[in-house]
């Protein structure tokens, strides 16, 4: 699965070192997970990269694939 462009999202507090994975939350629902954090002196410091969770359900669905097989027709409508 190729990669796509990187997604950036400004925080309303600062992201600390070791919180990359952590969940990237919108009112209640989780939309992505967090890549990296910009560091200081970059021109995009203040700056997270995220992946969105379209794309990580994307990434489970391939990879459950490649490792089971195809899912059986009764399921093929509700893989995402």
């Amino acid at each position: 699965m190729a990669g796509g462009p990187q997604h950036f999202l400004r925080t309303d507090s600062r992201l600390e070192q070791g919180q990359c994975g952590a969940p990237v939350i919108s009112g209640s629902a989780c939309v992505g997970v967090v890549e990296g954090i910009v560091p200081v002196g970059h021109p995009l410091a203040g700056l997270a990269a995220f992946v969105p969770a379209a794309e990580l359900a994307e990434l489970v669905a391939a990879e459950a694939v490649a490792r089971d097989g195809p899912p059986p027709e009764s399921l093929a409508g509700l893989v995402v």
